[in-house]
């Protein structure tokens, strides 16, 4: 029986000593306190487990895999050991401001509502640093649609509902292991509405060895696999969400030709412009811009958008 008002934070780690105190820390200054961390080592070979032994406190609750597995295979693990009404996520290198639970569980209060969200402070370790909703806040209630033209949920901001994943059999897709959280948060805003606190109260650690830096190639993929998911799930009555579909496919169509310009040059990216399905006045806007080198396009790029 889950426990009322508790709330289950998941903290998925493997190797991650670099930031794990900060990240355990801004969890135990919480002004909520009513709170355990189901810590799920994902079998670290670095000082994980030390740091997690030099805390004395009961809430704390380690557990170790045997041998690594995919994250959302680990967050799976993970979520099988939460007793709260409630569940919240925050990654070994990420950080929670310390209002944040204390904010949000009040949002709950609607019946409906079993995802609650807020904003975040995208920030690395030169200093550098943005909000991800910086431009406006997004829509909320019933947004299933919104998610799928413009997914922009931060796992580390978000708190979910304990009771409708268990009643509708949800959970993350253990094969995948970069969009796992997208596939089940869009997945619980079509059978719920989702609300948001617009604050900032969650900071993510933008950094060279993340998996949004390290594997563009698979998100790509996996974003795909989302799609044709629900194209499966709707065929017949696809025509509610079919426009919702095409932009995050046309979303990823970009993404891939950026990608293409950033590891096979210039002369590759105009050759897959060429033979492109659907080619588009951006996909012309891209091939001129290839014109100059991919350096000098993200020199460009960052100057107007910094992280």
């Amino acid at each position: 029986m889950l426990k009322k008002g508790l709330v289950s934070v998941i903290v998925n780690c493997f190797n991650g000593e670099k930031y794990l105190r900060s990240a355990i820390d801004s969890i135990l200054v919480q002004t909520y306190k009513n709170f355990e961390i189901i810590f799920w080592d994902n079998a670290s070979t670095d000082g994980t487990k030390k740091i997690i032994d030099s805390y004395q406190d009961t809430r704390i609750k380690y557990f170790k895999s045997e041998t690594t597995v995919k994250v959302y295979a680990a967050r799976n693990l993970a979520l099988a050991k939460c007793n709260g009404e409630f569940v919240a996520f925050l990654d070994s290198d990420d950080l929670w401001l310390p209002t944040k639970l204390e904010k949000q569980i009040p949002m709950f209060s609607d019946a409906e509502v079993c995802l609650v969200f807020s904003d975040s402070l995208f920030f690395t370790n030169n200093g550098k640093k943005r909000r991800n909703y910086s431009k406006g806040y997004p829509k909320t209630g019933h947004c299933f649609d919104d998610l799928l033209k413009d997914y922009h949920l931060d796992i580390e901001t978000v708190v979910l509902r304990h009771s409708l994943l268990l009643n509708n059999n949800l959970k993350f897709n253990a094969s995948f292991n970069c969009v796992g959280d997208a596939d089940l948060f869009i997945s619980v805003s079509l059978i719920s509405k989702i609300s948001m606190v617009k604050e900032v109260l969650a900071k993510w650690r933008i950094h060279n060895e993340s998996i949004t830096s390290t594997q563009k190639e698979k998100f790509i993929t996996e974003e795909r696999d989302i799609i044709m998911k629900y194209r499966k799930i709707f065929q017949g009555s696809l025509d509610d969400h079919c426009e919702s579909l095409k932009l995050w496919e046309n979303r990823l169509d970009i993404r891939e030709l950026l990608l293409t310009w950033e590891k096979k040059g210039s002369s590759e990216l105009r050759k897959k412009i060429i033979s492109h399905k659907k080619l588009n006045i951006f996909f012309i806007f891209l091939f001129l811009l290839s014109l100059i080198n991919y350096k000098s396009f993200i020199y460009i790029y960052k100057k107007i958008k910094p992280i």
